[in-house]
């Protein structure tokens, strides 16, 4: 199957998103409008994406395999990785340290109890999330017999009860909400693969502004972050979800005609798992040294030094690498 540029470009364009979030997060950052605006879409969209490319041929027993390779194994390296960092933290800060980390928030990481107070390992959340659902979608088609608008409307119904019951034990509603996005994905795959690179300037550039304006007045009444599982308004939470995927697609539609600059951005949608796991430890070192150890508030020019080393270095190091336009496999 031809590579799709501009789901690459919408992957980097989410991860960059994702980063951005978590400095404004992590930092305090005071950004008007951002934070709002950004966190109502930028996770349902990876889950949109992922749904994109669900192997509906494959047994459930290849799924859970392939998944546990591709995302349940980064998930517990990523884990080890962040506690090993933090229990380095909590032997250079000793009592400056501001949390209570021991083996047992590891062991219940390994297991998938995520251990939100201490937050060490907080943005893998989405890759055993994602495990999850990509097996619990396996057993929905086998169990439906692989019709897909049963499959949605299962998927959808089991969204909302999520998003409304917010069942934060084990991750249960954060995994029910994406299951909704995710099968969203798979259903429209035929809409959009093989034909977004072809959408046409003339009727993209408008639909992103219209979608971009009707977005904005949700961010200012809605908050919304998957991760602790608060979702705000159900309605609000899930049309904000649905425009910002809307408006990522049609941004990357455009972008792919922009040569060097989709070849860049299109780089780091195809290495979004790295820039995750990357950005967590630039933040965490960073973190600790201007606001810890130097017990003082993070200057502007810091937020920016972040945010170029974590996002977008991989940018600019693969414009560089990329001397002319990238050959789509």
């Amino acid at each position: 199957m031809q590579r799709e540029r501009s789901i690459d470009i919408a992957k980097g364009l989410g991860i960059l998103l994702v980063v951005l979030g978590h400095l404004i997060d992590s930092f305090n950052a005071d950004i008007p409008g951002v934070y709002g605006y950004v966190y109502l879409f930028h996770v349902p969209l990876f889950f949109f994406i992922s749904g994109l490319f669900y192997h509906e041929s494959d047994s459930l027993g290849k799924t859970a395999l392939n998944k546990a390779r591709r995302l349940f194994v980064p998930y517990l390296a990523a884990n080890v990785l962040f506690w090993l960092v933090e229990m380095a933290r909590v032997w250079k800060m000793g009592d400056m340290y501001d949390g209570d980390l021991g083996f047992r928030d590891l062991l219940l990481a390994v297991a998938g109890l995520w251990p939100v107070p201490s937050m060490f390992s907080r943005p893998t959340w989405f890759l055993l999330v994602l495990f999850r659902v990509s097996i619990l979608y396996k057993i929905i088609q086998m169990l439906t017999g692989s019709r897909k608008w049963c499959m949605a409307a299962i998927s959808i119904a089991a969204g909302v009860a999520g998003a409304l019951t917010s069942v934060g034990d084990v991750m249960i509603g954060q995994t029910l909400v994406a299951l909704a996005f995710f099968s969203a994905g798979h259903v429209l795959r035929p809409l959009l693969i093989g034909s977004m690179d072809r959408w046409q300037m003339k009727y993209a550039m408008p639909a992103a502004v219209v979608t971009s304006a009707l977005l904005y007045p949700i961010s200012l009444h809605q908050m919304t972050n998957i991760a602790v599982n608060v979702y705000g308004n159900c309605v609000l939470f899930f049309l904000g979800a649905v425009l910002g995927t809307i408006l990522v697609l049609l941004i990357s539609s455009m972008l792919s005609r922009l040569g060097r600059v989709s070849d860049a951005i299109s780089f780091v949608g195809r290495h979004t798992m790295a820039v995750l796991i990357w950005h967590v430890f630039i933040m965490k070192v960073l973190f600790t040294i201007s606001e810890k150890l130097l017990a003082s508030p993070v200057p502007v020019p810091v937020y920016i030094v972040v945010y170029i080393v974590a996002a977008i270095c991989p940018c600019l190091l693969a414009s560089i690498r990329m001397p002319g336009k990238t050959e789509r496999k």
